[in-house]
């Protein structure tokens, strides 16, 4: 008899249990549910800006940099798309350095070569370097953010 009072017990124990944790199990995985498509789609965001990024900053701005024997129209229709050109830079830097978090140390890393990037494009010094391990470093980043999302 104590043994059927026993098993009882344990039955109705766990029932209980499974009552009061079963909510907060499926708020989990609803929660998850929900962050993975959007993580995945910050992933997206970053590659294709880092990408968009890489591609801007690898043609040199003296290709149309103004020269002193332009005429003169055409030396000032060249300065408004050098300028047109920074801002595209500046803008895209911005976005990267947003998407990033600044708590998590390969970002960081990344947001340094972002920025040493840009400060190369705006010497008007070759960018070819640092945007090879710019995008080193974008891969790591990006690859353990995918492991993140697919758990």
């Amino acid at each position: 008899m104590q043994a059927e009072v026993i098993a009882s017990i344990i039955a109705a124990t766990t029932a209980l249990v499974a009552v009061v944790a079963s909510p907060f199990l499926a708020a989990r995985t609803s929660k998850n549910q929900m962050i993975g498509p959007m993580r995945q789609a910050w992933i997206n965001d970053l590659r294709d800006t880092l990408s968009n990024y890489s591609a801007h900053l690898s043609i040199n701005r003296w290709y149309g940099a103004p020269s002193a024997q332009d005429p003169e129209p055409d030396k000032e229709r060249k300065e408004l798309e050098d300028l047109a050109r920074v801002k595209e830079a500046i803008r895209l830097r911005e976005k990267l350095f947003l998407l990033l978090n600044p708590r998590e140390d390969l970002h960081m890393a990344l947001a340094g070569l972002i920025q040493s990037a840009f400060d190369a494009y705006m010497a008007i010094d070759d960018t070819s370097a640092i945007l090879v391990t710019l995008r080193k470093n974008a891969q790591v980043v990006l690859k353990t953010e995918w492991d993140v999302v697919r758990g």
